[in-house]
């Protein structure tokens, strides 16, 4: 297909590199002579400003986009990991370093209101669970009906996301100081709303900034912008600089083209409009009522900004994200923005100062500042003074940030830029000059929010921040994701509809309605048949969302690569048939005598596949019992010999395990480096029997269980170096689960898996291990750990759809049935000491229907974007 998009900004760009890799021709048509649209920058005297969003959140969806248009985001991207994310200041002075390093908070927390660790950690579990419902159920899926929107499955999410309930309402159930009720509301600012208004459901904007972290790509917010315009060019799409459109070209019910500024008119099967939508409705459209609807709906607030050019030290006081709290006329200020749509009389604000990160934002001898201050969007009925209004703000933040000892900043101001409604309007056909858009209160969110495709014209789709899902730089690369699979999905199915008409055959096609009506019968029927033998409430469990990368992980990742880049494969071993035949059932033996669970997981693979899977078990499991028979390095040697046995590609013939793991490393070409780096994890038993962080565990849970993924992905088949964050995930998820169900047994052996600084964040100590009672301060440790796990579950789901069919459901079911222990585990109060957690085979059998559905499920999506 021929597509025409209007507008650079990054849902047009993310939506021109997807259709271009797809094999679509793209063009992209832009007014400026740069693209970004919002997301600019300022270059001059030695100093950069990034212009629009300074926050580089949820990594996790970046990393998705660059995936899908072929790349590793880590190759053209360096983040930096900031921490702490940003300070907030309070009008008394007083300030907090908001960090993911929780015994950092809780001295904090505790210093401003006793006792509000808890609740922060309570606070920030439902932040998680909103996110994750949020991202799941609305924000990352379309929505093709009202029917589809309010289907009886989602309308207990209006209770659970608390989307009838204000945010600045359900904060104070966690807070009572005044502070600390606007350190953990402002976010909602983020997307132009007052947490007076905003719902609950945005407590997830806390989630995302301690959760997932804040990031700084070197060289600032508009680098990730330049690469993705660079990797879409790679793929085909050809971008028109300079180059306004003056109309969409409609007849009838369909978009034929653009017309550009100078008369010409470009043709095209589809259109894509990333203009601001009440823009395009009222000036590219033909007048049909639409665009006056839209502006009547509710707009965010917009924004004065300053970008100083500063003579002089960098102050201290100022880290690379500020934020300064009108916390004592919190909502005061609120009423001045969203009601009066003017300046408050004392003004939050925020400042970026990028060089405390990357020095090449300013010269040596000075600092580059970029001022945000919260204001109302244009008043078309009472306009505002402007002028007067930017002079104000511009007084206060100086007199503020010199209170904090910023000296002489007055004077020291070599250069001022600066921006506000008008020139939002003006620049870039912001409506109302509101600087984020379509505001998102219950009604202008999900189904009802502007959709992403044109109710009459059925070829005209719409990408960005006023269309379904909404506004900030992550949650619009979502929209280009949905964009381009409804254009894939809906002109696909047109264009089979029109052959099928013309020529009386679709044979073949996934779109043909025999096939479509097949499907929805066969998943009427396993959705009944797994209804009848599963729990209903592990249908559904994992969200489809890609993992995060917190700087633990991002290690492991480096790990993992290495194993990949130092490939060594041994060359195949001729073996007797009769002979390997014994070595591999010695290899089923030992599965089935030491673990149920992973032999009946592994029951589910074809024949080959099942052989090399116990063959990799069994060899973790001899490595295993070498150290397991001695606690103080005895059998270091022992441990040794095996090695050079595991690792050789021509063992002796008496060694069956080894003989069988060699032909299986061999025909399934599994890195040496995995093997020796298992290894290496198992052998630190032998020298290391307590760790002090989770950082370090998750690092011994990568050496004896997430390179056990790694080698067994290979054995499955996968689809390319995307899987492997999730294998990772998985894996440090079924060690963990492992290490918490044994507490008991490790500690009889001498050892203490758990962290000491969690265990002294929750007032624990080893002598409450070794007393082995369950105590109320042992449950709420519990639960945290076992929260923490269920989530690297659900973050490695998704990756299962990147194994070879025959595989996923082995898989699938290997880390469903894991999991239910943490089930036994709160089953039973948390007894962790006097019993050891278990599945019954009942238990079990019941939970296949269940896992088999969700793994039918993803099947679909896979062949979907293949």
């Amino acid at each position: 297909m021929n597509i025409a998009i209007v507008g650079a900004g990054i849902g047009g760009i993310a939506t021109a590199g997807r259709l271009a890799k797809a094999g679509h021709r793209v063009i992209v048509f832009e007014k400026n002579e740069k693209p970004g649209g919002r997301a600019a920058v300022i270059e001059r005297d030695g100093f950069r400003f990034d212009t629009g969003p300074t926050l580089f959140l949820m990594p996790d969806v970046w990393r998705e986009t660059f995936s899908a248009l072929g790349e590793r985001m880590e190759d053209h991207l360096e983040l930096i990991h900031l921490d702490p994310t940003y300070r907030v200041h309070f009008h008394d002075g007083t300030r907090l370093d908001l960090s993911y390093r929780l015994p950092f908070m809780r001295e904090q927390l505790d210093a401003i209101e006793p006792g509000s660790f808890e609740r922060f950690l309570n606070f920030m579990a439902e932040g998680y669970k909103h996110y994750q419902l949020s991202l799941e159920k609305f924000v990352g899926r379309n929505f093709y009906s009202l029917l589809d929107y309010f289907a009886p499955q989602n309308l207990p999410l209006l209770f659970q996301l608390k989307a009838l309930t204000k945010h600045a309402a359900n904060t104070r159930r966690y807070f009572r100081d005044p502070r600390l009720l606007a350190a953990f509301s402002f976010q909602n600012m983020y997307l132009g709303l007052s947490p007076y208004d905003a719902p609950a459901t945005f407590s997830l904007l806390q989630y995302t900034e301690l959760g997932d972290g804040v990031w700084f790509p070197k060289g600032g917010l508009y680098r990730p912008i330049e690469t993705l315009a660079a990797i879409a060019e790679g793929l085909g799409v050809r971008f028109e600089y300079g180059t306004p459109v003056r109309r969409i070209q409609v007849n009838g019910r369909r978009a034929e083209g653009v017309v550009l500024e100078d008369g010409t008119l470009v043709k095209a099967d589809v259109v894509v409009a990333n203009a601001d939508l009440p823009y395009v409705y009222a000036n590219l459209l033909p007048e049909d009522g639409s665009a006056a609807k839209l502006m009547r709906k509710k707009f965010t607030s917009s924004a004065l900004m300053f970008y100083w050019g500063v003579k002089g030290e960098k102050s201290p006081e100022i880290l690379h994200h500020n934020v300064f709290l009108a916390d004592n006329e919190y909502k005061p200020s609120f009423d001045k923005i969203f009601e009066e749509l003017t300046l408050p009389e004392t003004p939050s604000f925020y400042v970026n100062a990028p060089s405390r990160t990357d020095s090449s934002f300013a010269p040596a001898d000075g600092d580059g500042l970029m001022i945000l201050v919260p204001v109302g969007h244009l008043d078309e009925n009472k306009p505002q003074d402007w002028a007067a209004l930017r002079d104000r703000a511009r007084r206060f933040v100086i007199e503020r940030l010199e209170s904090i000892g910023v000296k002489d900043l007055g004077r020291r101001i070599l250069f001022e830029e600066t921006m506000g409604p008008p020139e939002y309007l003006r620049t870039l056909n912001l409506a109302k000059g509101s600087a984020f858009g379509l505001s998102h209160n219950f009604m202008q969110v999900g189904y009802l929010r502007p959709h992403n495709r044109h109710a009459r014209y059925g070829n005209l789709y719409f990408a960005g921040a006023s269309t379904h899902p909404g506004t900030g730089l992550p949650i619009v690369l979502l929209s280009a994701k949905l964009t381009t699979e409804r254009i894939l999905k809906e002109q696909v199915w047109d264009s089979c509809y029109r052959l099928s008409y013309r020529y009386g055959n679709c044979s073949g096609c996934p779109t043909d309605k025999v096939m479509r009506l097949r499907r929805v019968f066969r998943r009427l029927f396993l959705t009944l048949f797994a209804a009848f033998l599963s729990p209903l409430d592990r249908f559904w469990r994992y969200p489809m969302i890609a993992p995060t990368t917190l700087p633990w992980e991002s290690r492991l990742l480096s790990l993992a690569h290495e194993g990949v880049e130092q490939l060594t494969l041994p060359p195949i071993a001729t073996l007797d048939s009769h002979l390997l035949e014994r070595a591999y059932q010695a290899c089923e033996q030992i599965t089935r005598q030491h673990s149920r669970t992973f032999y009946l997981a592994s029951g589910l693979l074809p024949k080959e596949k099942r052989q090399a899977a116990r063959a990799l078990y069994a060899f973790c499991r001899v490595s295993d019992d070498i150290v397991d028979r001695s606690l103080h390095g005895g059998r270091l040697d022992e441990l040794n010999a095996w090695r050079a046995r595991a690792l050789s590609a021509h063992p002796s013939d008496a060694d069956l395990v080894a003989l069988a793991w060699a032909d299986t490393r061999a025909r399934f070409s599994i890195p040496t480096r995995y093997a020796e780096q298992l290894l290496d994890g198992v052998a630190s038993d032998l020298t290391k029997s307590r760790y002090q962080t989770f950082d370090e565990l998750a690092a011994y849970a990568y050496g004896v269980a997430s390179t056990v993924g790694l080698m067994a992905m290979h054995i499955i088949g996968f689809r390319g170096s995307e899987a492997v964050p999730y294998a990772i995930k998985l894996g440090v998820a079924l060690q963990l689960t492992n290490i918490l169900r044994d507490v008991g047994e490790d500690w009889r052996n001498g050892r203490l898996y758990l962290p000491q600084e969690d265990l002294q964040l929750f007032g624990l100590s080893e002598a409450d291990i070794a007393a082995g009672k369950v105590t109320p301060a042992w449950r709420k440790f519990m639960r945290f750990q076992i929260d923490r796990v269920r989530r690297l579950y659900a973050e490695s789901w998704p990756g299962i759809a990147l194994l070879d069919p025959d595989g996923r459901f082995a898989i699938a079911a290997a880390a469903d049935l894991y999991e239910a222990i943490l089930e036994d585990i709160e089953a039973h109060d948390y007894d962790v000491f006097t019993r050891r957690a278990h599945l019954s085979a009942w238990g079990k059998l019941r939970r296949l229907p269940g896992i088999w559905l969700k793994t039918q499920a993803l099947e679909d999506v896979t062949v979907w974007y293949e």
